[in-house]
């Protein structure tokens, strides 16, 4: 393993199975993910919910309200969809058909909708809030990072499509 700024890569990391899939426990007063079915139940404010190829994602209501960003609503689920959208996308491709650093321009644009979102809500970025290892295709190790979260110093694999050096 080498250091290299807030961030340790590794060769040759093969990932545990451990993401469920339907779920990612986002932090404190941000949007969070849940199912379909949780989404969609009669109690959420389809208003707030944005859905894309299968994933979802409920903006919360009372923290916008809160912090007086209720009029940035349509902005932010603009910017979700985006962020689906490539999510989508990042899914259904084959990281070999593809020229070095597409999935890297894929990220990098993943980041500055995700600071988008952050300013819509009333947040400031945080660049250690940034999941990375959640984004499709990705190698990096899901376990060790989500244990470091969010304090940074993730680990990145060298040979991951998405965030890797190879």
């Amino acid at each position: 393993m080498t250091k290299i700024g807030k961030i340790d890569r590794v060769k040759n990391y093969k990932p545990a199975n451990l993401k469920c899939g339907f779920c990612t426990v986002s932090c404190g007063n941000e949007h969070c993910s849940y199912s379909l079915a949780d989404n969609l139940s009669s109690e959420v404010d389809k208003d707030y919910v944005v859905a894309f190829g299968g994933r979802v994602v409920r903006i919360n209501k009372s923290y916008l309200a809160e912090h007086g960003k209720s009029e940035n609503l349509e902005d932010l689920k603009m910017f979700h969809l985006q962020v689906l959208k490539i999510y989508d996308k990042i899914d259904k491709v084959d990281p070999s058909l593809l020229r070095p650093g597409v999935l890297k321009g894929l990220d990098r644009f993943l980041r500055t909708a995700k600071n988008c979102i952050a300013k819509l809500s009333g947040r400031k970025w945080n660049e250690n809030m940034y999941k990375f290892w959640e984004v499709p295709k990705c190698s990096c190790p899901y376990e060790v990072n989500i244990l470091k979260f969010p304090d940074g110093d993730y680990v990145v694999n060298e040979t991951c499509a998405v965030h890797g050096s190879v």
